[in-house]
């Protein structure tokens, strides 16, 4: 939802400079949505679950720092103007 915002309001800036194709940032932020909703998902499970599982924990840190990876890209690549 958030990557998604944060989307939303890149491609607005973008088309207001003019630009019709999709950039790479807005493509970075398109492939953070899995992850996020990985995280979100083992979140919810390892909040329910009475014990805790070193697979969802895995999966909770993998998709943590997935998304922080693409979200960050998507950052240096809409500073850098692509």
């Amino acid at each position: 939802m958030i990557a998604m915002a944060i989307g939303a309001c890149m491609s607005a800036i973008e088309s207001a400079l003019g630009s019709a194709t999709m950039s790479p940032s807005i493509t970075a932020l398109s492939c953070a949505g899995p992850s996020l909703i990985a995280l979100f998902i083992s979140g919810i499970v390892m909040l329910f679950g009475k014990k805790k599982r070193r697979a969802w924990i895995m999966v909770h840190k993998v998709a943590m720092y997935l998304l922080a990876l693409t979200i960050g890209t998507a950052g240096v690549l809409a500073v850098m103007g692509r």
